[in-house]
């Protein structure tokens, strides 16, 4: 007797389900290695500059700023970099200097002139800010990141064995559809991407979110000049760091973002933008570690589409029992990961979550179609050495 195609059908989404799910078991035993086995300690001696680019535009702006001078050291000084056309980004710096007293002393704004064309608009800032550093450590902070009490000691202390610490984004629930699912793309690839590959490989890249290294040690690979050009500049960076032999440390400990996504054309926009330097970053990658990435970040998204493709095919009892129970590992296991990093527990929208998750094939398939990226009012094309050019509008 012949298996009905019900039954085929049942018997295929087991079988890529099974491989989805011993995946993901495999990553969350590298992760968990991996938040067990990171040396931990503090280091509080040596002041630190951090360099913050700053936008308007963000909600949060004011209150992720404020935040970032309750919860730092006195030995963390601030820059903050503005545009000279930015007359928001100017009014809310400038008011939370002046509502401050106590902290002004740890306060410069930096107004910035336009950037020179073919340089990338965020590291000609940090490239105007760092010929201002007199400190012996130096952080890159972006505007919407909210620093841990405890994040610059670990950084400092990092640095006695690495020549460049990252932190690793976690971001707080999106306040619509389109940033939270943005919010859970991320948490997803930090919990289940970031801490899996440490049990298995050196960090490839470093999250431009948040990284800090000597001052000397920048200023020897030739500082932000040396990537001016470049389009992403946190993988920039990394690959500045490698080309000199040095070294990145991956962070356990969170840093918190709050992330505002108005509508879906800004989402479209931002997840094909960071697909497309992502696919840039792989290429560069040797075979055996190009695999790696294809096994851990891209086979498990087009397993869990086969999986419930299946299912939903042999539309069965059966089936639809496979399905939740899938679905239940994932967010249980999805859970376990991120309270491990957060022991305070995080909140999780498990349909949102996986939705972030099944989007993750369009995107790659968008990236790989189109390497043409809307970034600030402006059509780019990255090229091969990671440098950009502008493409000009049709009229």
């Amino acid at each position: 007797m012949f298996p009905t195609s019900s039954s085929v059908l049942l018997f295929l989404g087991w079988i890529t389900g099974g491989l989805y799910l011993a995946l993901l078991a495999i990553k969350i035993r590298l992760g968990l290695r991996a938040l067990r086995l990171q040396p931990q300690g503090r280091e509080q001696r040596g002041s630190v500059t951090l360099l913050q680019p700053i936008l308007s535009g963000d909600p949060a702006l004011r209150e992720s700023l404020q935040h970032n001078l309750n919860t730092t050291p006195d030995t963390a000084l601030f820059i903050w970099l503005i545009d000279e056309e930015d007359s928001l980004a100017a009014e809310v710096t400038h008011s939370i200097r002046e509502s401050a007293p106590s902290l002004a002393d740890r306060i410069r704004i930096l107004t910035c002139p336009a950037h020179p064309e073919n340089a990338n608009p965020k590291t000609y800032k940090l490239m105007l800010g760092f010929e201002q550093v007199t400190t012996g450590f130096v952080a890159v902070l972006d505007d919407d990141t909210r620093l841990e009490p405890e994040a610059l000691d670990r950084a400092r202390f990092a640095l006695e064995r690495a020549n460049a610490y990252t932190g690793l984004p976690l971001y707080l629930p999106g306040l619509n559809l389109w940033s939270s699912l943005v919010s859970h793309f991320v948490n997803n690839n930090s919990v289940f991407a970031y801490l899996s590959l440490l049990g298995v490989a050196e960090p490839l890249s470093l999250n431009g979110m948040f990284y800090v290294m000597k001052t000397a040690t920048l200023s020897g690979y030739g500082g932000f000049s040396a990537i001016l050009d470049q389009i992403a500049d946190d993988h920039a960076m990394a690959r500045l760091i490698h080309k000199h032999g040095g070294s990145i440390i991956q962070g356990i400990q969170p840093q918190l973002i709050r992330t505002s996504v108005p509508d879906a054309t800004s989402y479209v926009r931002l997840m094909h933008r960071w697909f497309v330097f992502a696919n840039h970053q792989v290429q560069q990658q040797s075979p055996g570690t190009r695999l790696l990435l294809i096994l851990i970040l891209a086979l498990p998204p087009f397993l869990i589409w086969l999986s419930l493709g299946f299912w939903i095919a042999a539309f069965s009892p059966g089936a639809a029992l496979s399905a939740v129970g899938l679905l239940w590992l994932r967010d249980q296991s999805t859970k376990r990961m991120l309270t491990a990093v957060m022991p305070g527990g995080f909140t999780i929208r498990w349909h949102h979550s996986i939705l972030a998750e099944l989007l993750q094939p369009l995107h790659l398939g968008h990236a790989l179609l189109c390497r043409r990226i809307h970034w600030r009012s402006r059509d780019l094309r990255m090229g091969p050495d990671g440098a950009w050019s502008e493409i000009p509008r049709r009229s």
